[in-house]
């Protein structure tokens, strides 16, 4: 389905669910004397939702995917019920005191959506943690880690420069990118492989950068893009690294090779002998850290894929989780899982195709990642 194909049908859509909700609203009014309660609301709201259960069968046989889904809905939550509202604000002296306060709620949801779709998606931040490593580890200095994950883009704008300029303006040791470049095929980017080029050639550090691949990534794509620029993409790979007094093993896991191959190389990754090096894990999906192979001598694995759920809602923290991991360890930061470290970045950019642009209360992020000795203060 194209996106002009995908938008007629939100339209349409939009418009069967309001009719039918505006005829239970607004059908043949109590007696003069008498006020509309909630129950005329609650059966508008049951028989639009009862609609739009019955459209789903045409939704999937237009190839609406999940989140698809999820726009159509969030079109209803922050248009239909909005208007309503403010059409029984309006008829307030013939509906009763709670149908009112229910209309104003309705009503609110507009700034909130206003805010969800067009500000917190671009409110992007620098954010630092701090993680101590091991006494074991060789070298005293602090190493400074640059994550970059999910552009998720099929375009370059200032927002995807800006991510750049505030990882680079940090001066980390070594940059980690943990896929989802771009969201589309060759055609879809329409020949702007150059922008992309242009963009990522800016990140350097002394390390290195080093990237893997996510499930929305194409790998002749990222070598168009990578082309020229100073990314290596690691596919299932161990590079060793010497930043300072620092050795590293960096692990990059590739996407789209979790067969056995992946196993033989973090089998030979963990019975290293070494026991200084800092070991690392590159990986695009965070459910890795559940293997048992992996959780054992790794120090970090740091990934994406998840964007800390988008939304966010307070008491219940993520409403969607793309991981097989809980929710709270998918809504993004460090945590520990079975023995293993992970840091989960909420990535830069967000869902877009036939999802809805919506981010809230979890906003993007660039990450620098700080490992530090056992007592460094």
């Amino acid at each position: 389905m194209t996106d002009i194909e995908f938008t007629l049908l939100r339209v349409i859509s939009l418009i069967t669910d309001a009719s039918l909700a505006g005829v239970l609203l607004l059908r043949p009014w109590p007696q003069v004397h008498m006020k509309a309660g909630l129950g005329r609301v609650i059966k508008a709201a049951l028989g639009t939702s009862i609609l739009f259960v019955c459209k789903l069968p045409f939704f999937l046989l237009c190839q609406v995917n999940v989140f698809g889904l999820i726009n159509l809905v969030y079109l209803d939550l922050v248009v239909i019920l909005p208007l309503f509202g403010l059409l029984m604000l309006l008829l307030r002296r013939r509906v009763t005191r709670p149908v009112c306060i229910f209309g104003l709620l309705c009503v609110l949801i507009v700034p909130l959506a206003l805010y969800a779709s067009f500000i917190e998606p671009y409110r992007l931040r620098l954010e630092t943690v701090r993680i101590p490593l091991s006494p074991d580890r060789s070298g005293t200095s602090p190493l400074r880690i640059g994550v970059l994950s999910d552009l998720q883009t099929v375009s370059v704008t200032d927002y995807e420069r800006k991510a750049v300029e505030m990882v680079m303006s940090a001066k980390p040791d070594l940059i980690l990118m943990p896929g989802d470049f771009t969201q589309g095929t060759a055609q879809r980017l329409g020949g702007r492989e150059q922008d992309f080029r242009d963009l990522l050639s800016r990140l350097d550090a002394p390390g290195g950068v080093y990237a893997v691949t996510g499930n929305l990534d194409r790998v002749p794509i990222l070598e168009k893009i990578f082309t020229g620029t100073r990314i290596r993409l690691l596919q299932n790979e161990v590079v060793r690294i010497a930043v300072r007094d620092r050795k590293i093993s960096l692990f990059g896991v590739d996407y789209y090779r979790h067969g056995r191959a992946l196993w033989d190389k973090v089998s030979l990754l963990e019975q290293d002998g070494d026991p200084e090096d800092i070991r690392l894990v590159l990986v695009h999906n965070p459910n890795i850290v559940m293997a048992e192979q992996l959780n054992k001598r790794t120090d970090l694995f740091v990934a994406g894929h998840t964007h800390g759920g988008q939304v966010r809602l307070p008491g219940l923290g993520a409403m969607m989780n793309t991981s097989a991991l809980p929710r709270s360890i998918a809504a993004g930061g460090v945590h520990m899982y079975k023995g293993g470290r992970v840091f989960i970045s909420r990535g830069v950019g967000h869902e877009i195709g036939q999802a809805p642009r919506i981010r809230f209360l979890c906003p993007p992020e660039v990450s620098i990642i700080e490992l530090v000795p056992p007592d460094a203060k």
